[in-house]
C-alpha cells in the first residue's frame, strides 16, 4: 500500500505539473482540484505529503478522489495501471494550473518559457497568452527581458504579441513592448499588425477615418493570408462606418460577413476563428448592428461554433454556460462572446454598449473616476446621435 501510495504522490505531482512541498503549494493544488469537483482540502494534502506532523493513512475516498484526478476510475485501477482517459479540459486545466504556479511565485522568466513549450508541443495552446498577458501587462516597462524573449520567438511574436492583446490597453504597457521588442524585427504583415492595432485605439477614441484611408485599407486587408488580421481590419472598417453615418451599412455588413465566413475553416474552429467571431461580434455589439444579422443563418451558425465547437478553453467553457443560462437568442449570443473573448475591454470599449442617456448620466464617473479623455465622450455621443 505504502507503494502504491507513493506512486499515487508522483502521479499527481506529475499531474500538476510542480513539486508538493508546501502548505501553500497544498493550497493552489486544493483549488484545483474543485475545477474537477474533486474535494480533498489543503490539510489533507498535506498529511498526504508528509508536511504535517499528524501524518495518517489516508481513507479511501482520498485515494479515489486522488486517483481520478490522475485520470483513473479509482484508485484500484490506479493500482492495477490501467490507461487513464484525461479529457481535453482537464488537460486545459492543468497548463492553466502550472501557469499560475510561476506567476503566482513570481517566476515570470519561468512562465514564459513554460508558455514558449507549451506551444511548441501544441499551438492550440495558445490560450494560455490571455492568462500570461493579463499579468505582464500590468505595468508599463516591467519584464523587459520576458517580453524581449517572447519576441524573439516565432511562435510568442504569433500567439503572444497578436493574437491574445490588450487592446484597451489603459497602462500603455502593450504599445510599449510593440515599440521596444516587436516592431524593430517586425515582418510585412507584424507591420501591418501593429498599425492595425494603434488604428483601432484611434477609432475608438472617435477618429474617423477618410474614404481614401479606408479603400487603402480594404486593399491591404484583402491582400494579407492571415485571418486575425483580416478580422481587425474588418472591426475597424465597421466601427469607422458607423462613427462617419451613424449606422452600419447593409452593403458593408454583407461585404464584411462574406470575407470573414470565406474564411473559416468549415466547423473546425480553433483559436484563431473563435477570435474572428468574437471580434467582429464585438463591433456588431459597439455599432448596435445585432438585430441586423439576427436572420443571418451562416453567421448564428459560426457564432454558436465558438461557444459550443470542440475548441474551448476556460474562456469560452464560461461563456458557453452563460448563453445556456441566458437562453439561445441571437442577442445573448452576440453578448455572451464580448463578454468572455474580451475580458480586457471593460473601460472605454464598454462604453460602445452604453445608451447616450447612460453615457451622460456618468459622465463624471467616465472621465474622473476611469480616466477617460472626455473628447472621446463627446464623439461617442455624437455618432450616437445620428443613429
Amino acid at each position: 500500500m505504502h507503494t502504491e501510495i507513493a506512486a499515487l504522490r508522483r502521479s499527481l505531482e506529475k499531474r500538476v505539473g510542480v513539486s508538493i512541498d508546501s502548505i501553500a503549494r497544498c493550497r493552489q493544488v486544493e483549488v484545483w482540484l474543485r475545477k474537477f469537483d474533486i474535494q480533498v482540502s489543503y490539510s489533507t494534502l498535506s498529511r498526504l505529503f508528509g508536511l504535517n506532523q499528524h501524518a495518517v493513512q489516508p481513507r479511501e475516498q482520498t485515494l479515489d478522489a486522488l486517483a481520478r484526478a490522475v485520470g483513473y476510475q479509482d484508485f484500484s485501477t490506479f493500482c492495477n495501471r490501467q490507461h487513464p482517459r484525461p479529457s481535453v479540459l482537464r488537460f486545459q486545466n492543468d497548463l492553466l494550473f502550472q501557469l499560475e504556479v510561476f506567476l503566482t511565485s513570481g517566476d515570470v522568466k519561468g512562465a514564459v518559457q513554460f508558455f514558449l513549450q507549451s506551444l511548441e508541443e501544441n499551438v492550440h495552446h495558445c490560450f494560455l497568452a490571455l492568462h500570461l498577458g493579463k499579468y505582464m501587462y500590468a505595468q508599463k516597462g516591467e519584464y523587459a527581458e520576458e517580453f524581449k524573449a517572447l519576441a524573439a520567438h516565432p511562435l510568442g511574436r504569433l500567439y503572444f504579441y497578436q493574437f491574445y492583446i490588450d487592446e484597451d490597453d489603459l497602462t500603455g504597457a502593450f504599445a510599449f513592448s510593440l515599440k521596444q521588442y516587436f516592431l524593430p524585427n517586425a515582418q510585412k504583415e507584424e507591420t501591418l499588425f501593429v498599425r492595425l492595432y494603434t488604428l483601432r485605439k484611434e477609432v475608438m477614441q472617435g477618429k474617423v477615418l477618410s474614404t481614401s484611408y479606408i479603400d487603402e485599407l480594404k486593399k491591404a486587408i484583402v491582400e494579407v493570408k492571415s485571418l486575425h488580421l483580416r478580422s481587425r481590419g474588418w472591426e475597424i472598417l465597421i466601427i469607422n462606418e458607423w462613427l462617419l453615418h451613424g449606422e452600419v451599412s447593409k452593403s458593408v455588413l454583407d461585404a464584411v460577413l462574406m470575407s470573414v465566413l470565406s474564411d473559416l475553416n468549415g466547423m473546425d474552429f480553433q483559436g484563431e476563428e473563435c477570435a474572428a467571431v468574437g471580434r467582429i461580434s464585438r463591433a456588431l455589439l459597439f455599432t448596435k448592428s445585432v438585430s441586423d444579422l439576427s436572420d443571418h443563418f451562416e453567421w448564428v451558425t459560426a457564432c454558436r461554433q465558438v461557444v459550443f465547437g470542440a475548441f474551448s478553453d476556460l474562456e469560452f467553457q464560461s461563456a458557453a454556460q452563460r448563453f445556456l443560462q441566458q437562453g439561445s437568442n441571437f442577442l445573448g449570443n452576440q453578448q455572451m462572446i464580448y463578454q468572455s473573448d474580451w475580458p480586457n475591454a471593460y473601460f472605454t470599449s464598454q462604453l460602445f454598449l452604453q445608451s447616450n442617456t447612460a453615457i451622460r448620466r456618468n459622465i463624471h464617473f467616465f472621465t474622473q473616476q476611469l480616466g477617460i479623455d472626455e473628447r472621446f465622450i463627446q464623439n461617442l455621443l455624437a455618432a450616437g446621435s445620428k443613429a
